[in-house]
């Protein structure tokens, strides 16, 4: 059985899963980070501009001192992305309303139960 996965986890005080579906204006945000326009309106659409390429696992790119780094994909999309921010990140009301969002059945990324 798949269980989906939710849109932003929190790893430890400066590390997150994030779901590359993630709205960027969202993601900016909850992290309070620079993000300069682009065509893309996610997380892993930037990765991609930022690239100019069609991205791989283990890719990085920096976003205002935090450091983005594909973990998963499926063929050329990204599904999961590792966020590392140089300090703990400023509480605040959309971070915290991204990590109690539930997983969505919808959702691209799931873990396989192991029974």
């Amino acid at each position: 059985e798949l269980y989906p996965l939710p849109p932003l986890s929190q790893v430890d005080e400066r590390t997150f899963l994030v779901d590359a579906d993630l709205d960027l204006d969202d993601f900016r945000r909850a992290f309070n980070l620079p993000v300069e326009a682009t065509r893309f309106n996610t997380v892993g659409g930037l990765i991609a501009a930022e690239l100019n390429r069609v991205p791989a696992r283990d890719d990085e790119i920096s976003v205002g001192g935090a450091v983005l780094a594909v973990l998963n994909m499926r063929r050329k999309r990204i599904l999961q992305v590792r966020l590392v921010l140089p300090v703990p990140p400023a509480d605040n009301p959309d971070l915290q309303r991204l990590l109690a969002t539930p997983a969505s059945a919808t959702s691209p990324l799931a873990i396989r139960s192991r029974t």
